[in-house]
């Protein structure tokens, strides 16, 4: 547990609107998956990738569009720029 508010890192992030804009569907919980993934570090981008694969094995489109919006927002948050 945090001792103090600068143990914290807060992001404020439109995920419908970076999942509308790179992949024109609403995956806004896919776009939270890579959120999550860069801000607490518990998973890697690979696993997250891997795992979308297996959920979406039988529609490659969705796949594709998934990686593409996971890799996104997590380079958003890991570089800050939100």
């Amino acid at each position: 547990m945090p001792n103090n508010c600068e143990d914290f890192r807060f992001h404020c992030i439109d995920l419908y609107e970076i999942a509308l804009q790179e992949t024109g569907k609403k995956f806004v919980n896919i776009a939270a998956l890579g959120a999550f993934a860069a801000a607490t570090k518990e998973i890697s981008m690979e696993s997250l990738e891997k795992a979308i694969e297996q959920e979406f094995s039988q529609k490659k489109e969705i796949v594709e569009a998934s990686k593409k919006l996971c890799k996104k927002v997590f380079e958003v948050v890991k570089n800050g720029k939100a």
